[in-house]
């Protein structure tokens, strides 16, 4: 029976003796069986559809490194979507700058023939000579190669010219002429207050 007392007739004593007995051999066995042999704060066993052991360890750290691989694709190709032509352009040339400054050597010497050649093709904008030298006038082109517009335009915080079809309009709400005027400011006030302090 359940209880753990014999069926058929009996007396009280003999079912109470076979009870305890029983309950007796079930606290030894829990005893002989330790919270480990019983499994519990034991690892999980995961298994695929056939059966085999799979480890999860491996798995996840599988999964997020993968994860941050495309997060870092996404970040790069969301960076290269939002940089404009003149950025991508600025970059091969910096690019190219290192890779020829990695081969060449340190030390620069006087009669360095590339870097003097280099710098004589060079045009300043303030270079009064400019003026006078012929077939060599202001660019109306781009560095990206678009035409630019040849007359006098509003100066703009990012000195980017308009495109060669301007009217030229100024249709800007006055934006930009305050924030020279306030740079202006800034300016003369940091001046007048060194000078301020000399005196």
């Amino acid at each position: 029976m359940a209880s753990g007392a014999k069926a058929g007739l009996q007396t009280g004593a003999q079912v109470a003796e076979q009870i305890r007995a029983k309950e007796q051999r079930e606290r030894e066995m829990l005893q002989r069986w330790s919270a480990e042999g019983m499994g519990k704060d034991a690892e999980t066993v995961y298994r695929d559809t056939g059966g085999a052991r799979v480890d999860m360890g491996a798995r996840l750290t599988e999964r997020k490194r993968k994860r941050d691989e495309e997060r870092a694709e996404a970040e790069r190709r969301k960076k290269e979507m939002n940089m404009g032509l003149v950025q991508k352009l600025d970059m091969e040339e910096k690019k190219r700058k290192l890779d020829k400054a990695a081969s060449s050597s340190l030390s620069t010497y006087a009669d360095d023939s590339e870097l003097n050649a280099q710098q004589r093709t060079r045009e300043l904008e303030d270079d009064p000579m400019l003026s006078f030298k012929p077939g060599k006038s202001k660019k109306y082109v781009s560095r990206t190669g678009r035409k630019l517009y040849r007359g006098a335009y509003p100066e703009n915080r990012f000195n980017i010219a308009p495109g060669y079809r301007w009217d030229g309009v100024d249709r800007s709400n006055g934006f930009e002429r305050a924030y020279f005027r306030k740079q202006q400011e800034t300016q003369r006030d940091k001046t007048l207050s060194y000078t301020m302090q000399e005196d």
